[in-house]
């Protein structure tokens, strides 16, 4: 389990709610992590290896500065643009489905049948993981998947 854990958090580092399901070819070994590999990045190489990836962003607090190249639109319209360009399997929305934002951090995998969820207070940033000592909890469960997994679609799919 530890080795699935370190691929899960260098492969799967939540960005925000995320589901990446049905990963046909595993990470390739490393000696050691790259150390300026972004969320982003982890989420492209993923769909790369043959991933199905769902990246779902927070509308709500994204409306300050939506000319940001940080913002949550131009992150939308960037993994969108890779996606199109490489002919992936990934896809990023923008949306609020309680009305008042999503603050939730979170990794859906399903790998060799078995799934595994990642939920934390971590954001994607290394003040988070260095400073802020936040923290994920990796829970390999079919059934909290499932749930999870349900709760993340019906997000997916609900109007903006």
């Amino acid at each position: 389990m530890p080795k699935l854990a370190s691929q899960l958090l260098k492969y799967c580092w939540n960005y925000t709610v995320t589901t990446l399901a049905h990963a046909p070819r595993p990470a390739p070994a490393s000696p050691r992590p790259t150390a300026r590999a972004t969320p982003l990045e982890a989420y492209i190489a993923a769909a790369r290896r043959g991933a199905k990836v769902r990246v779902l962003l927070d509308a709500y607090f994204d409306n300050q500065d939506l000319t940001s190249p940080r913002s949550n639109l131009r992150t939308v319209e960037y993994l969108t643009a890779v996606a199109r360009a490489e002919g992936l399997d990934l896809q990023a929305r923008r949306r609020n489905p309680t009305g008042q934002g999503i603050h939730n951090k979170m990794v859906l995998a399903q790998i060799g049948g078995q799934g595994y969820t990642i939920v934390g207070s971590l954001n994607g940033g290394e003040v988070s993981a260095k400073l802020n000592r936040e923290m994920a909890l990796l829970v390999g469960s079919d059934e909290v998947y499932t749930y999870l997994a349900d709760v993340f679609g019906y997000d997916w799919d609900v109007t903006p």
